[in-house]
């Protein structure tokens, strides 16, 4: 452009009013947009929660979902799991292929569970010769009783045959364990290569109670394990474990979205980003609770699988021969698999205080473990008697077999610790005497016949 005076002026960028106007005009709609939508949300926050919004609250609330939903997806295997019955087994306990269940080794707080799942010390390298092992059979009070073997051990170290042996006791009895999972367990061990010295099977208590109160209360076979129910819950069928997988990746999902949403400013104080999470959120929350309730309603396993073969008896005195004879018969297993093995073998009836006659209970005994009109104080009378006849056809049948019931007879002071079956260490001690010098007896008599 060129002026009157002939200079050449630079052209100029001039932007017209009316442009200028519309862009203020969008701007400030822009932002009265936003701050009218900001305003509905703290008013919809206002409903929903009771209370005004506050970024800080936000961002708590944001991460107790989070926290809670990834708590969800983490143990969401769990869901399928019936609720534990009355009496129900440990925490930690878990199912076996072979045995039913052991205990999960080793961990935080379980270094005394070995490697197969028992609580059990297994033996150090060295010659055997040097050593005596004994390994016990059978359910709590056996396994108690390895607990505190002190005395046991102290018994047996009497015998000239054990003169300089280092004698070593180890448990592979469980809490509930009867029979099959005796012999069962005996036979797993000899095949993954364990060896003995001595077998002692400490039993009797839970082979008639446990049988006789699963099958009464919930039609349950007595070859299957206590509670096994509620153990084959935690095996899902093919669409149980469908729900299963959907509900953990919903879980997931609402983890991650309120990891994410409104994470950094100017969002993480914008009110509408909480709301849109809040409805995405609840959303997905909805989609995994109809999750959970197909899964809720959805078939449990085949009843073979939970109560295993259909069983009927007559009457009482049917079943409670039904269990002594399985309870006898796994004993001769374990007799004729130790017999293969060239194992002594030796079966104890265990005392319990249901038994008629079996104790005088101190005052204490009475307040503290004695419920007559307890399963246990009804089934332990009813049931004993046909253990000690099955005992007396193992003892025809070539079984060092045992009867301990009476071994309190004469003792007035307090051994047992519950009303179950388990004992002080009183009674521990005065059953560990008592055995040992059996084991020592069969020992020294089996040496005398070679």
């Amino acid at each position: 452009m060129v002026d009157r005076s002939g200079i050449i002026a630079a052209p100029t960028m001039v932007q017209t009013p009316g442009r200028a106007r519309k862009a203020v005009f969008v701007a400030m709609l822009a932002v009265a947009l936003i701050a009218t939508v900001e305003v509905c949300s703290i008013i919809a926050l206002y409903f929903v929660d009771g209370k005004l919004y506050s970024p800080r609250g936000a961002a708590a609330k944001r991460q107790l979902i989070q926290r809670q939903a990834e708590a969800r997806s983490n143990v969401v295997a769990n869901l399928d799991a019936k609720p534990p019955s009355q009496g129900s087994a440990s925490a930690d306990e878990v199912v076996h292929p072979y045995l039913g269940y052991v205990r999960e080794p080793p961990g935080e707080g379980k270094k005394k569970i070995g490697p197969l799942g028992f609580f059990d010390t297994p033996v150090p390298p060295g010659p055997d010769e040097a050593r005596f092992t004994i390994a016990v059979f059978g359910g709590s009070l056996a396994n108690q009783f390895v607990i505190r073997r002190r005395s046991f051990i102290a018994a047996l170290e009497s015998s000239p045959l054990l003169d300089g042996k280092e004698i070593w006791v180890r448990s592979f009895a469980m809490g509930g364990y009867k029979q099959p999972q005796q012999v069962l367990v005996l036979n797993y061990l000899l095949a993954v290569g364990e060896s003995f010295d001595l077998v002692v099977n400490l039993d009797g208590f839970n082979d008639v109670v446990l049988g006789a109160e699963a099958y009464a209360n919930q039609g349950i076979s007595p070859l299957y394990p206590r509670e096994w129910p509620n153990r084959a819950a935690d095996l899902p069928d093919v669409e149980s474990q469908r729900l299963i997988g959907e509900i953990a990746h919903l879980e997931h999902r609402r983890a991650r979205k309120a990891a994410a949403w409104c994470a950094a400013p100017p969002l993480s104080v914008s009110p509408t980003c909480h709301l849109l999470w809040r409805l995405s959120n609840k959303r997905l929350a909805m989609r995994a609770d109809a999750l959970r309730g197909a899964l809720a309603t959805h078939p449990r396993q085949p009843e073979f699988l939970t109560h295993g073969p259909a069983v009927d008896y007559a009457d009482e005195a049917a079943l409670f021969r039904e269990l002594a004879g399985l309870w006898g018969r796994g004993s001769l297993q374990m007799h004729r698999l130790c017999e293969g093995s060239g194992i002594p073998y030796l079966h104890f009836l265990q005392p319990n205080q249901y038994v008629p006659g079996s104790k005088k209970l101190s005052r204490k005994e009475k307040l503290l473990a004695f419920e007559p009109e307890h399963r246990w104080g009804r089934f332990v009378p009813a049931g004993y008697p046909y253990l000690v006849e099955e005992g007396r056809r193992l003892a025809a049948q070539g079984v060092s077999f045992h009867d301990m019931r009476m071994v309190f007879a004469d003792v007035e002071e307090p051994v047992y610790s519950d009303p179950c079956c388990h004992l002080n260490r009183a009674g521990n001690d005065l059953l560990a005497r008592a055995m040992a010098r059996i084991v020592v007896g069969e020992l020294e008599g089996r040496d005398a016949s070679h």
